[in-house]
């Protein structure tokens, strides 16, 4: 088995080479997500055989979050709906992942505005003060983009989208 995952890790590492992708942008997505994947493996140990566990689990689970980090650097975003389309996804989980794709971007960009305006209000910083800024943005936020969901709903529904 160990050596079905070395040749694993040596194809995306081909794949990564080959394709001239950025390898520091895939090294900060997998430091992020890492430990989630170690804890939950972490809940081997507790098992008879733990330390094996363990190891299969967050090896597998490592080089599966590595593949898909390839793919979604490697392969543009319409081509992978595509794809999701010719296996036979059905169409309303392709429509709902292109129409998150979409709206993850205006989400952000309702952050970057909002992170503007707090920090062209606030003077000075306190502990208390930055948590109840925060938590005030958080509401603001969820209540600007449900209004704006809504508004974009109505749109998509006004021009025929079912």
């Amino acid at each position: 088995m160990p050596a079905c995952f070395a040749a694993i890790a040596c194809l995306l590492l081909g794949v990564i080479l080959l394709g001239r992708l950025p390898w520091r942008p895939i090294l900060k997505k997998m430091a992020l997500i890492e430990p989630m994947l170690m804890a939950v493996a972490a809940l081997a140990l507790i098992q008879p055989g733990g330390g094996a566990r363990f190891a299969l689990l967050l090896t597998r689970s490592t080089l599966s979050l590595t593949t898909l980090i390839v793919l979604i650097a490697a392969t543009p975003f319409p081509e992978i709906l595509a794809l999701l389309g010719r296996l036979h996804v059905p169409p309303v989980l392709t429509t709902m992942a292109a129409l998150l794709y979409r709206y993850v971007y205006v989400l952000g960009e309702e952050m970057q505005r909002m992170k503007r305006a707090r920090r062209s209000r606030t003077f000075r910083k306190s502990r208390a003060g930055t948590w109840h800024s925060l938590s005030a943005a958080a509401a603001a936020l969820f209540l600007r983009t449900t209004e704006r969901s809504e508004r974009i709903y109505r749109a998509m529904i006004a021009r025929g989208w079912k």
